[in-house]
C-alpha cells in the first residue's frame, strides 16, 4: 500500500519583493496623504530647477522680450511633476492602484529633488545668501 503524503494544514504564499512592500506601503497611505506627497515632489523639483534654467536662459538665452521663459519652464516641470505623481499615485477615487516598480522611481526624484532644495538652502544659508523676509 502507497502511503500518501500528507498535506499542510495552509499553503505559504511567497513574500513579495522589499521594493513591492514599500510599492505597497506607499499606495496604502491615505488619499490625502498621497496627494500631500505629490505636491510636495513637484514643489521641490520647480524650485531645484529653477536656478538651473536662471543660470542656462541668462547666459544662452536673454532677451528683454523673453524674460518670463525661466519661470514657465520652472512651472511646468513641476506640473509635469505632479501629473506623474497624480497618475501613479492617487488615481481616480475608488480606484485601486497597480503596484509598479516606476512609482519607486518616482519617489525616488521627488526625494532626489527635496534633498537639493534642502542643500541649496542651507548652502544659502551658510554663506549669507539666502532670502530673508
Amino acid at each position: 500500500m502507497s502511503r500518501k503524503k500528507k498535506q499542510p494544514a495552509y499553503h505559504p504564499v511567497a513574500k513579495p519583493a522589499p521594493h513591492v512592500q514599500l510599492v505597497h506601503k506607499l499606495l496604502r497611505l491615505p488619499r490625502l496623504g498621497r496627494i500631500g506627497l505629490t505636491t510636495l515632489f513637484a514643489l521641490a523639483v520647480t524650485l531645484a530647477l529653477s536656478p538651473i534654467i536662471d543660470s542656462i536662459y541668462l547666459r544662452y538665452l536673454f532677451t528683454p522680450e523673453t524674460v518670463l521663459f525661466p519661470a514657465l519652464a520652472s512651472a511646468g516641470f513641476g506640473l509635469a511633476m505632479y501629473i506623474v505623481g497624480w497618475l501613479l499615485m492617487i488615481g481616480p477615487v475608488g480606484e485601486a492602484l497597480p503596484a509598479r516598480t516606476v512609482i519607486l522611481w518616482y519617489v525616488g526624484v521627488g526625494i532626489l529633488a527635496v534633498l537639493l532644495v534642502l542643500v541649496w538652502l542651507i548652502t544659502g544659508i551658510a554663506s549669507g545668501n539666502a532670502p530673508t523676509a
